[in-house]
Parts: C-alpha cells; structure tokens; sequence
C-alpha cells in the first residue's frame, strides 16, 4: 500500500486470486514475507466477486513456520480456503488483506513480500526504506567523535520518525570514531537534524540544525544558519571559537549581530558602572 515506509509504520497488502470452475480440490494462497515485517494475525479480512464476507466463514490461516509472525524472507504463512466453500467459490475472484507491521529488523534494509504463483515463480511488492549520512568534522577536517544529533519532522514536513512499541527509535544518533552519523529505516520525505549535543572542547552555542529531503534520488542536505554544513560534501562541523565561524552569508551575518550584541553588551556594562561612580 507504499512505495516507501518508516520503521514502525503499517503496510496493507492484498493476495488476489481466481478460483478454477469446477471447482478445485483445494486452493491455497501462499505467501513470503521478507525480514523486516510483522504479520498481524487479526488483520485478515476478503472479498468475493468484490462483496465482503466473513473471512473466517471462508478462510483458514496457518503461521507455523513464522517466528513471532514475523517474516525471514524465506518461510510462507497460508491462507486456505474451507473445503465445504469450494463449490461456492468456484468460478470467482477472491481478495484476501491482511497488514503487517514493518519492524526494527528492516533498519537499513527495504521490505518485500511474495506471493507464491501456481508455477512456483512469485509475485512480488518491495516497499522502500531510505537511510541518509554525513561525516562531524572539525575547523581542520579533523574527523570528530562524540557529537549527538536528533531526527525529528516539523510542521510542513514529510518524513515519518522510525517507532518501536510507540517510541521514537533510532532517532538519536552520536558520531563514531570516524566522525560518521546515520539515521536509517525512514521514509521519503523531508527532515530535521540538530545537534544537541557537542564533543567536549567545541562550542555548544553554534550547534546547527539542517533540513534533509529523501528520494529516490538519495539524500538532499539544507544549509544551517551557522555556515558549518556543507551539503555537497555532507560535513557538519564544530567550531572551539567564535573566529572559526564562516564569515558569508548568513552565517557572517549570524558572526557579525553576536560581535555587535557583545560589544553593545559591554558598552552597556561600562555605562552603567561609570553612572555608578559618578552617583
């Protein structure tokens, strides 16, 4: 039911099949999913000739050979039609929908399902799932571990955040060694990312926060008011001073208004205590 999907988000899928005329001995749809989906046992329900029935009056499932219900890519669940309802069938189109809940095994990975085809070839849907990465560098390119980000969608935006049992998962991120940072298991859409949290010796008052657009394309980086991302290369970087700033654009603006604030500030200060000693 999507072409792309965030981890703990709901896929519907739909098994359409055609009944012989006389009727068969048995018909049986059987279906793969892969890792990363969840089958929701009481989610089934069907239509015959496009009228809704009582899917158990019709239908019997079998989950046996899935752990927990959920797919390895390998292991089918069936659905089976009652023998008795053969001949009722028989000669009809049958719909069967079920859904399934993409899972934290689908972080990094797309999910798909199969169904099983009277030649044994399949039919098969992969529903997408986007990842996105950048490197923490400092003023030298010095690669820099230890920086925490957050993912989070603003009013406007697309993205869905990743979930587990309810929660946020996977939406804090803090670079390792090699200064690299990754949010995966996401759906197209569009981003937010903030650093919240700076490795120990940089400023923690220039953090940038950058929006991220995701298609098929891969992954577009916005500019963040500081100058300190680079969204060709994909670098964040920390600043130790204020002097490390960019001094274009909006970031030299940003640099400017805080030297003008600062000396303001202090003009206020020796006012006030020259008014003091004057009193």
């Amino acid at each position: 039911s999507a072409t792309s999907v965030s981890v703990g988000e709901t896929l519907t899928y739909t098994l359409t099949g055609h009944v012989a005329n006389p009727k068969p001995e048995a018909f049986v749809f059987r279906d793969i999913p892969s890792v990363g989906l969840t089958v929701k046992a009481d989610s089934f329900s069907a239509t015959v000739e496009g009228r809704p029935v009582v899917f158990a009056n019709y239908f019997t499932t079998d989950f046996d050979s899935l752990s927990d219900y959920k797919g390895n890519g390998t292991n089918e669940f069936t659905v089976t039609v009652i023998p008795a309802k053969l001949a009722d069938l028989a000669g009809k189109t049958i719909v069967v929908t079920y859904k399934a809940v993409v899972n934290s095994e689908a972080m990094g990975n797309d999910v798909s399902n199969k169904l099983v085809k009277n030649d044994s070839s399949y039919d098969t849907v992969t529903t997408k799932l986007f990842s996105f990465s950048f490197s923490k560098r400092d003023n030298d390119n010095k690669a820099l571990a230890g920086a925490t980000f957050k993912l989070s969608v603003a009013a406007g935006q697309t993205g869905v955040l990743p979930t587990m049992n309810g929660q946020e998962y996977g939406t804090t991120q803090i670079s390792d060694n090699n200064g690299n940072v990754t949010f995966s298991g996401l759906k197209a859409g569009t981003y937010t990312v903030t650093e919240t949290q700076a490795p120990q010796g940089y400023m923690g008052t220039f953090l940038p926060s950058f929006t991220v657009t995701i298609d098929e394309n891969g992954a577009t980086f916005g500019e963040d008011a500081f100058g300190l991302v680079n969204t060709s290369k994909k670098t964040v970087k920390n600043i130790k001073s204020i002097t490390q700033l960019p001094l274009t654009g909006a970031a030299g603006t940003t640099l400017f208004t805080v030297v003008a604030l600062l000396v303001a500030g202090a003009g206020v200060t020796v006012a006030v205590k020259s008014r003091q000693r004057t009193h």
